[in-house]
């Protein structure tokens, strides 16, 4: 079963290399995804877009997201990986969707769907 799963997976990403359907996601692609703006800018962002949810001036830690950059270096698929409390996951969720273009993940020469996880700190 494991050979079997194991061939798929070269199957599916032989088929992206080659230019057809790329649908894999890559985790540590040869040049990983970036934010267009620069890791600089990106943690701008995060701090000017991330507004800390009302009547939780108690609540500190961090909300860890994941999400992937298609091949044309939007976000896709964000989602919670750990979280503190709902009202800090939405928050974080809803701050990552306000985040501007990336560049997209590279796989031999080929843009790739790249999976991303990102700490998000909340501290009053």
């Amino acid at each position: 079963m494991i050979k079997f799963l194991f061939l798929i997976n070269i199957l599916c990403l032989s088929n992206c290399l080659l230019g057809q359907d790329c649908s894999y996601i890559f985790i540590n692609p040869e040049i990983p995804a970036q934010y267009k703006s620069g890791n600089k800018q990106l943690l701008k962002d995060i701090q000017t877009n991330l507004k800390y949810p009302n009547n939780q001036t108690d609540v500190t830690g961090k909300v860890y997201v994941s999400f992937t950059i298609d091949t044309t270096g939007k976000i896709i698929n964000p989602k919670t990986k750990r979280g503190i409390h709902d009202s800090f996951n939405n928050e974080a969720l809803k701050m990552l969707n306000l985040l501007g273009e990336w560049t997209p993940g590279e796989q031999h020469g080929k843009k790739v769907n790249t999976e991303m996880i990102l700490p998000i700190s909340f501290h009053f």
